[in-house]
């Protein structure tokens, strides 16, 4: 049984191995190197213990031992010493002056009785702003002459003593022992005391002196611990009492570089052969060239860098969905969510990288790889903002509950849940231009741009040759149409369609689109150099498009929009020339023939309209059965035998031109001439 298993293993395996390329292999393994490089001189090699971040481990003591916590002595002491409150003293010399202030306070209030009440109430809270507004609503009520002579029974009797603590509790009692309701009582004493306070000024001596006092009783902190004892559990933040325990007990200088660089750069290279394992035989199709080898490298460096620059700050501010949006975006969605997942897991076993770190970084690779999916302009990415930053948050609300944790102290968290959404989509919108330019990648956005009519080659399109640009905007909307009817990629379709017939402004005159006049030149030449005209605009396309910067993957349509296809008028004219030896390979595209979904189309949308535009005037029944005819044609003469299209989805697409093409065909009304009808 065993032997069988591993040879089927091995079988898979050795097949799978024999598909690298020694330039894939180095890649691979530059990579692994790299991101070892990185998670070793950032300290994520079983990093040093530090005051105030998570332990990503249980800490074991491993001796018994009686330790005096001096720092967590020194905290206690510290502690005692805040809950010291400073003395405040009021210098002799001020109780006349404060006595004058409470006496002018109650001038002013026999003085603005003719006031309405708000009037009187905001002129004493001027003179008096310590006190509320409770306390001058009771003393309105009273006569001031009572207060006046109140005021100097306690002054009389008061003490000349300086601490303000001691003048509080005399004024309270003397005032107590006054015949006043009890409003009027704390108000009055509010009053005095208030004055007494701004009067007032810290005793630092005093202060101090108390101060040590407190601590005067307090016993050095002693640590029992024994052997085997858990001091520090997995996921808590290290203090600094227990980090002093820590170095007492040797520990924290022992788990520095425990594992070796080999160890991380073996784990590197399995995960990464683990992700090429899973491409090779999940997803045969996708070819990783030199290219997007160097954007995973980039990508890989840029989210170590994201984690240990602002990990420290907060490790759900950190944006790591913009990695995984780029790599959506320039991949496919499935790569992006694989290979984030791969680096979140490489970053949580050899960084520093708390439980919470690895779940946000999970959150990310999934948003950025679902989110972009649906990005097709520049404006989807402000969408991607908002979904991101609501993602997060709900991430975060859920940590919090799952936690325990009150939700009105995760405020900040919430805010830095926000924050990551927006920081995630600006880094992805303004990384994506460089990548593009650097790797020659196709992304939606980059399909956009291309797209735009004020495009250099798009333009000299509609100068040079209008008739082709007329009608290579037609095929884009017949081809975005179907492509979405069978879930293609609706925009590489159009904007292939806009440049596919690029070739003919080498000579734009020998295409019927574009002559004027009636005047065809082809009348005048050999059916065989009027071939060979018409063939060469797909070669003269893809090298005016190379010279323009056009992506290959268009590139690619641009030669395949033909196929092999017989140009059959000329071939007839030919065979009717007289000449004893026509050969049908003179009159046939040189191909290759489509490969995918979007170049068949392209191929069918631009047979379509030529044949519609070349019988204009039709009426919708003679368009269905030329469009039923072109693509039987197509099918019989093998055209489209390379692409992965079903006969269902060809049948979709031919019930869509035929609808678009009625809808543009219909017969008309034929209005009467004004002139004839003036006539009769």
């Amino acid at each position: 049984m065993y032997p069988t298993r591993f040879g089927s293993l091995f079988g898979q395996l050795k097949p799978f191995w024999l598909r690298f390329k020694g330039e894939e292999l180095f890649s691979y393994l530059l990579i692994a190197l790299m991101l070892s490089a990185l998670l070793y001189n950032m300290g994520g090699v079983y990093p040093s213990l530090s005051v105030g971040k998570m332990v990503p481990f249980d800490v074991v003591s491993p001796k018994d031992a009686q330790i005096v916590n001096t720092v967590a002595t020194e905290a206690l002491k510290l502690q005692r010493e805040r809950s010291v409150p400073d003395v405040l003293v009021v210098s002799l010399s001020k109780f006349v002056s404060v006595q004058e202030s409470i006496n002018l306070f109650l001038s002013n209030l026999e003085s603005t009785k003719n006031l309405s009440e708000s009037q009187r109430t905001t002129k004493l809270k001027d003179l008096a702003p310590f006190l509320t507004l409770r306390d001058i609503t009771s003393l309105m009520k009273v006569d001031p002459k009572e207060l006046e002579g109140d005021l100097n029974k306690v002054f009389a009797v008061l003490p000349r003593e300086e601490r303000l603590d001691v003048l509080s509790n005399e004024v309270a009692g003397i005032i107590n022992s006054l015949n006043l309701d009890p409003g009027t009582s704390q108000a009055f004493m509010n009053l005095i005391l208030g004055y007494f306070r701004i009067n007032a000024t810290v005793d630092n001596s005093l202060t101090n002196e108390l101060k040590q006092k407190a601590i005067q009783d307090i016993v050095p902190v002693v640590v029992d611990v024994k052997k085997g004892q858990i001091l520090v559990r997995s996921g808590e933040i290290l203090t600094p009492e227990k980090a002093y325990v820590l170095k007492e007990l040797g520990i924290m200088d022992n788990l520095s570089g425990i594992r070796s660089f080999v160890s991380l750069f073996f784990f590197s290279g399995l995960l990464l052969l683990a992700f090429r394992f899973i491409i090779a035989n999940f997803s045969p199709k996708i070819v990783l060239d030199r290219g997007h080898m160097i954007v995973l490298g980039v990508l890989s460096s840029v989210y170590i860098l994201f984690v240990f620059v602002l990990f420290p700050i907060s490790p759900i501010i950190v944006p790591l969905a913009s990695v995984s949006l780029l790599l959506s975006l320039i991949f496919t969605p499935a790569i992006s969510l694989l290979y984030s997942v791969m680096l979140a897991i490489l970053v949580f076993f050899f960084g520093n990288f708390s439980l919470l770190g690895f779940y946000i970084a999970i959150i990310s690779a999934f948003a950025g790889a679902f989110f972009g999916r649906g990005i097709q302009r520049r404006g989807d990415l402000s969408d991607t903002a908002f979904l991101f930053s609501l993602t997060f948050f709900l991430a975060v609300l859920l940590w919090d509950i799952w936690s325990g944790i009150n939700v009105l102290d995760s405020l900040g968290q919430f805010a830095f849940a926000i924050a990551n959404g927006f920081l995630s989509s600006i880094a992805a919108m303004g990384a994506l231009p460089y990548i593009e330019s650097t790797v020659g990648v196709l992304s939606p956005l980059k399909l956009i741009d291309l797209s735009n009519p004020s495009h250099p080659l798009l333009k000299r399109l509609q100068i040079e040759a209008p008739g082709t640009y007329h009608h290579s905007v037609i095929v884009a909307n017949l081809a975005e149409t179907a492509a979405e009817e069978i879930n293609a990629d609706p925009l590489l379709a159009r904007v292939a369609s806009y440049y596919h017939d690029v070739g003919k402004l080498k000579r734009p005159q020998f295409f019927v689109e574009n002559q004027k006049n009636g005047v065809n030149l082809h009348s005048e030449i050999s059916p065989w150099l009027s071939a060979t005209i018409l063939i060469s605009h797909v070669k003269d396309g893809v090298e005016i498009g190379k010279s323009y910067g056009i992506p290959e993957k268009i590139l690619d349509i641009v030669s395949q929009h033909h196929g092999t296809s017989l140009i059959v008028f000329f071939y007839h004219k030919a065979l009717q020339s007289g000449f004893s030896e026509v050969e049908e390979k003179d009159f046939r595209y040189p191909g290759p023939l489509p490969k995918t979904k979007e170049a068949a189309i392209v191929m069918l949308a631009d047979a379509v309209e030529a044949a519609v535009r070349a019988s204009s005037g039709s009426v919708s029944p003679k368009i269905d059965s030329l469009i039923d005819r072109i693509f039987k044609n197509k099918l019989e003469d093998g055209q489209l035998s390379e692409s992965p299209m079903t006969l269902q989805e060809l049948l979709r697409i031919k019930e869509v031109f035929i609808r678009l093409f009625m809808g543009s065909f219909h017969q008309r009304i034929e209005y009467p001439d004004l002139v004839e009808l003036n006539k009769k």
